[in-house]
Protein backbone atom coordinates (compact mmCIF):
# COMPACT_ATOMS: atom_id res chain seq x y z
CA UNK A 1 0.00 0.00 0.00
CA UNK A 2 1.21 3.52 -0.86
CA UNK A 3 0.69 6.73 0.69
CA UNK A 4 -0.59 10.03 -1.46
CA UNK A 5 -0.59 13.09 -0.54
CA UNK A 6 -3.88 15.30 -1.02
CA UNK A 7 -3.32 19.34 -1.75
CA UNK A 8 -6.51 21.25 -2.07
CA UNK A 9 -6.30 24.97 -1.01
CA UNK A 10 -9.52 25.83 -1.90
CA UNK A 11 -9.42 29.57 -1.64
CA UNK A 12 -11.43 30.83 -4.40
CA UNK A 13 -13.44 29.80 -7.10
CA UNK A 14 -11.15 28.27 -9.53
CA UNK A 15 -9.55 26.13 -6.76
CA UNK A 16 -13.17 25.43 -5.93
CA UNK A 17 -14.01 24.07 -9.07
CA UNK A 18 -10.74 21.84 -9.00
CA UNK A 19 -11.63 20.74 -5.79
CA UNK A 20 -15.23 19.47 -6.78
CA UNK A 21 -14.12 17.29 -9.74
CA UNK A 22 -10.90 16.21 -8.48
CA UNK A 23 -13.67 14.89 -5.48
CA UNK A 24 -15.12 13.06 -7.93
CA UNK A 25 -12.31 11.26 -10.26
CA UNK A 26 -9.47 11.56 -8.14
CA UNK A 27 -10.11 11.45 -4.12
CA UNK A 28 -12.98 9.07 -4.93
CA UNK A 29 -11.17 6.19 -6.87
CA UNK A 30 -11.53 2.76 -5.71
CA UNK A 31 -7.99 2.77 -4.83
CA UNK A 32 -8.27 5.57 -2.22
CA UNK A 33 -12.09 4.36 -0.40
CA UNK A 34 -13.49 1.86 0.63
CA UNK A 35 -12.67 -1.42 1.74
CA UNK A 36 -11.19 -2.52 -1.20
CA UNK A 37 -8.83 0.65 -1.30
CA UNK A 38 -4.91 -0.23 -2.19
CA UNK A 39 -3.53 3.30 -1.09
CA UNK A 40 -3.28 6.02 2.14
CA UNK A 41 -4.63 9.65 1.65
CA UNK A 42 -3.24 11.97 3.17
CA UNK A 43 -5.47 15.17 2.86
CA UNK A 44 -4.31 18.77 3.16
CA UNK A 45 -7.05 20.67 2.17
CA UNK A 46 -8.36 24.21 2.81
CA UNK A 47 -6.19 25.87 5.61
CA UNK A 48 -4.07 22.30 6.09
CA UNK A 49 -2.49 23.45 2.59
CA UNK A 50 0.58 24.95 4.11
CA UNK A 51 3.98 23.77 3.43
CA UNK A 52 5.60 22.72 7.21
CA UNK A 53 2.97 19.61 7.54
CA UNK A 54 3.41 18.61 3.55
CA UNK A 55 7.10 18.66 3.97
CA UNK A 56 7.05 16.57 7.13
CA UNK A 57 4.30 14.35 5.67
CA UNK A 58 6.50 13.73 2.67
CA UNK A 59 9.73 12.73 4.75
CA UNK A 60 7.88 9.02 5.29
CA UNK A 61 8.99 6.92 2.55
CA UNK A 62 5.35 4.94 2.35
CA UNK A 63 4.58 8.40 0.38
CA UNK A 64 4.53 7.66 -3.08
CA UNK A 65 2.73 10.24 -4.88
CA UNK A 66 1.73 14.12 -3.83
CA UNK A 67 -1.02 15.21 -6.18
CA UNK A 68 -2.47 18.70 -5.60
CA UNK A 69 -4.45 21.70 -7.55
CA UNK A 70 -4.00 25.45 -6.66
CA UNK A 71 -2.55 28.33 -8.34
CA UNK A 72 0.86 28.03 -9.79
CA UNK A 73 3.96 30.22 -11.59
CA UNK A 74 6.98 28.46 -13.12
CA UNK A 75 8.77 28.37 -10.27
CA UNK A 76 6.06 27.94 -7.81
CA UNK A 77 3.25 25.71 -6.85
CA UNK A 78 0.79 27.47 -4.32
CA UNK A 79 -0.97 26.45 -1.18
CA UNK A 80 -3.69 28.06 1.29
CA UNK A 81 -3.64 31.93 0.94
CA UNK A 82 -0.86 31.99 -1.52
CA UNK A 83 2.11 30.32 0.12
CA UNK A 84 4.14 28.60 -1.76
CA UNK A 85 4.47 24.69 -0.95
CA UNK A 86 7.09 24.27 -3.60
CA UNK A 87 9.47 26.89 -5.03
CA UNK A 88 12.56 27.48 -6.57
CA UNK A 89 15.01 27.67 -5.02
CA UNK A 90 14.19 26.02 -1.37
CA UNK A 91 13.75 22.65 -2.87
CA UNK A 92 15.09 19.27 -0.78
CA UNK A 93 15.34 16.04 -1.46
CA UNK A 94 14.52 15.33 1.95
CA UNK A 95 11.09 15.08 0.94
CA UNK A 96 10.94 14.77 -2.58
CA UNK A 97 13.06 11.49 -2.83
CA UNK A 98 11.01 8.61 -4.75
CA UNK A 99 8.05 10.92 -5.18
CA UNK A 100 6.03 10.48 -8.24
CA UNK A 101 3.90 14.67 -8.38
CA UNK A 102 1.04 15.77 -10.54
CA UNK A 103 0.41 19.52 -10.17
CA UNK A 104 -2.53 20.86 -11.16
CA UNK A 105 -1.38 24.36 -11.74
CA UNK A 106 -0.39 26.69 -14.34
CA UNK A 107 2.87 27.20 -15.45
CA UNK A 108 4.55 24.97 -13.02
CA UNK A 109 5.37 22.05 -15.42
CA UNK A 110 7.91 25.51 -17.62
CA UNK A 111 10.69 25.53 -14.55
CA UNK A 112 9.67 23.75 -11.27
CA UNK A 113 8.97 20.55 -12.52
CA UNK A 114 12.49 20.06 -13.48
CA UNK A 115 13.64 21.21 -10.82
CA UNK A 116 11.32 18.76 -8.36
CA UNK A 117 12.61 16.07 -10.41
CA UNK A 118 16.50 17.24 -10.46
CA UNK A 119 16.20 17.13 -6.51
CA UNK A 120 14.77 13.58 -6.45
CA UNK A 121 10.92 13.39 -7.64
CA UNK A 122 11.11 10.41 -9.89
CA UNK A 123 8.41 11.79 -12.29
CA UNK A 124 6.66 15.31 -12.74
CA UNK A 125 2.79 15.98 -14.18
CA UNK A 126 1.69 19.41 -14.34
CA UNK A 127 1.58 22.46 -17.52
CA UNK A 128 4.03 24.41 -19.04
CA UNK A 129 1.42 26.98 -19.21
CA UNK A 130 -1.93 28.28 -18.07
CA UNK A 131 -4.54 25.55 -17.34
CA UNK A 132 -7.88 26.55 -18.86
CA UNK A 133 -10.73 25.57 -18.64
CA UNK A 134 -14.78 26.91 -19.48
CA UNK A 135 -17.28 27.10 -17.48
CA UNK A 136 -21.10 28.26 -16.76
CA UNK A 137 -21.59 32.15 -17.24
CA UNK A 138 -23.58 31.71 -13.40
CA UNK A 139 -21.55 28.55 -11.50
CA UNK A 140 -24.13 25.80 -10.05
CA UNK A 141 -24.35 25.70 -6.38
CA UNK A 142 -22.42 22.37 -6.64
CA UNK A 143 -19.63 23.15 -9.26
CA UNK A 144 -18.97 19.41 -10.05
CA UNK A 145 -22.63 20.19 -12.05
CA UNK A 146 -20.78 22.19 -14.71
CA UNK A 147 -21.02 20.20 -17.83
CA UNK A 148 -18.51 22.66 -19.50
CA UNK A 149 -16.00 22.68 -16.73
CA UNK A 150 -15.83 18.86 -16.52
CA UNK A 151 -13.96 17.97 -19.88
CA UNK A 152 -11.11 19.96 -18.78
CA UNK A 153 -11.11 18.37 -14.88
CA UNK A 154 -11.96 14.55 -16.87
CA UNK A 155 -8.46 15.07 -19.40
CA UNK A 156 -6.08 15.84 -16.58
CA UNK A 157 -7.67 13.11 -14.17
CA UNK A 158 -6.71 10.39 -16.20
CA UNK A 159 -3.29 11.41 -14.77
CA UNK A 160 -4.39 10.44 -10.81
CA UNK A 161 -6.58 7.43 -12.03
CA UNK A 162 -3.53 6.04 -14.00
CA UNK A 163 -0.73 6.43 -11.44
CA UNK A 164 -2.93 5.34 -8.86
CA UNK A 165 -3.97 1.88 -10.77
CA UNK A 166 -0.51 1.26 -11.32
CA UNK A 167 0.44 2.61 -14.72
CA UNK A 168 3.52 4.17 -15.55
CA UNK A 169 3.72 7.35 -17.74
CA UNK A 170 4.01 6.32 -20.86
CA UNK A 171 0.97 4.45 -20.90
CA UNK A 172 -0.81 7.15 -19.09
CA UNK A 173 0.51 9.57 -22.09
CA UNK A 174 -1.14 7.29 -24.49
CA UNK A 175 -4.40 7.05 -23.12
CA UNK A 176 -4.51 11.20 -22.61
CA UNK A 177 -3.92 11.36 -26.29
CA UNK A 178 -6.96 8.70 -27.30
CA UNK A 179 -9.07 10.04 -24.97
CA UNK A 180 -7.88 13.94 -26.35
CA UNK A 181 -8.68 13.02 -29.67
CA UNK A 182 -11.81 11.66 -28.98
CA UNK A 183 -13.14 14.43 -27.28
CA UNK A 184 -12.07 16.92 -29.31
CA UNK A 185 -13.93 15.63 -31.81
CA UNK A 186 -16.91 14.93 -30.00
CA UNK A 187 -17.22 18.70 -28.69
CA UNK A 188 -18.20 19.38 -32.35
CA UNK A 189 -21.95 17.34 -31.89
CA UNK A 190 -22.75 18.95 -28.57
CA UNK A 191 -25.73 21.44 -27.88
CA UNK A 192 -23.90 24.49 -28.20
CA UNK A 193 -23.48 27.77 -29.71
CA UNK A 194 -20.57 27.78 -32.19
CA UNK A 195 -18.52 30.23 -30.17
CA UNK A 196 -19.21 27.85 -27.19
CA UNK A 197 -18.01 25.05 -29.54
CA UNK A 198 -14.91 27.05 -30.91
CA UNK A 199 -13.94 28.39 -27.19
CA UNK A 200 -13.65 25.00 -25.43
CA UNK A 201 -12.17 23.33 -28.75
CA UNK A 202 -9.24 25.88 -28.38
CA UNK A 203 -8.87 25.73 -24.39
CA UNK A 204 -8.95 21.95 -24.49
CA UNK A 205 -6.32 21.79 -26.95
CA UNK A 206 -4.07 24.81 -24.73
CA UNK A 207 -4.41 22.51 -21.79
CA UNK A 208 -3.59 19.33 -24.00
CA UNK A 209 -0.63 20.49 -25.81
CA UNK A 210 0.83 22.24 -22.48
CA UNK A 211 1.00 18.77 -20.27
CA UNK A 212 4.04 17.74 -18.46
CA UNK A 213 4.74 14.60 -18.84
CA UNK A 214 7.65 12.24 -17.30
CA UNK A 215 6.60 10.20 -20.70
CA UNK A 216 8.23 13.55 -22.71
CA UNK A 217 10.82 14.81 -20.73
CA UNK A 218 10.08 15.18 -16.94
CA UNK A 219 11.45 12.65 -15.13
CA UNK A 220 11.12 8.57 -15.23
CA UNK A 221 8.68 7.20 -17.59
CA UNK A 222 8.38 3.76 -16.16
CA UNK A 223 8.25 4.58 -12.87
CA UNK A 224 4.85 3.39 -11.12
CA UNK A 225 3.61 4.27 -7.57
Amino acid sequence: MAKVIGIEPRDDLLTRYSYAFRQRYVYKNPTLEGQSAEHELIPFFDSEATPQPIHEAAKDNGVRLITGSGHGTEERFLGHGGIPIFEVPGLSTEYLDGKIIHLLACHVGAHLGVRLVTNGATAFWGYTGAFLFCHYSIPPEQLAADDYAEWFFAMDSLIDKGILEGRNSTQIYAELVSWFNEVYSLINYLDLNIDDVVKMRAALHHDFVHIASPALNWGNPEVVI
